[in-house]
């Protein structure tokens, strides 16, 4: 399919929904972010690790520093294959790339938070255990020992990568600056407090 009628598709599929694939591949990029919440983002962000391995190698995400902006990613890779911004949570937005990984192809999500990278993953959406434990292997290698079989690898600034064994398997990178976490909170905070005001409104009359 090229690129123009990939863009003619999804437009004609916003605008006229019945148009729509019954499960498009926008779809599953949609759910793939939509799986967040400010809950579990900030508990994926608090550090708390079970088989860790500690790592003197900076942990990156596709060879990106943590904090990176949206657009230094794009200059580099070229327009995502999928960009969308969450439905809840002002301020998140993912990239969503599909790469060849030896004999397969990978999704490969960016997630920003205020325009700044704080989480990657490979997600082994057809999955290919050949391909997804070369690549296991190779970053074990590279950050901590070729005979590692721990699920989570940290460095000296709490970065890690998590092995996930799931429905789809993935890799997980987890940026460990602090400021993420507290930026989160305050963004729940200040979520808590809007949908507190609107249910006053909501029940003044009635009070």
């Amino acid at each position: 399919m090229n690129k123009k009628f990939n863009i003619f598709h999804k437009v004609l599929g916003t605008v006229f929904p019945r148009f729509r694939p019954y499960y498009s591949y926008f779809d599953y990029y949609e759910n793939q972010l939509e799986q967040f919440s400010l809950n579990n983002l900030i508990s994926l962000f608090s550090k708390n690790n079970i088989n860790n391995i500690n790592s003197s190698e900076e942990v990156s995400f596709y060879k990106f520093p943590f904090l990176s902006e949206s657009k230094d990613i794009i200059k580099k890779l070229g327009e995502p294959r999928f960009k969308s911004s969450h439905p809840q949570i002002e301020g998140l937005i993912g990239l969503f790339f599909r790469k060849k990984l030896g004999d397969s192809k990978v999704t490969v999500m960016f997630l920003f938070f205020q325009n700044k990278l704080i989480f990657g993953s490979y997600i082994f959406d057809h999955f290919n255990s050949t391909s997804y434990k070369k690549l296991e292997n190779l970053l074990h290698c590279k950050y901590a020992s070729a005979h590692d079989t721990s699920t989570a690898i940290t460095d000296s600034n709490y970065n890690r990568i998590e092995f996930i064994f799931d429905v789809d398997h993935r890799i997980n990178f987890i940026c460990g600056n602090p400021s993420v976490q507290q930026a989160l909170i305050l963004q729940q905070k200040r979520t808590e407090k809007f949908s507190d005001n609107r249910i006053w409104i909501a029940f003044s009359d009635f009070i």
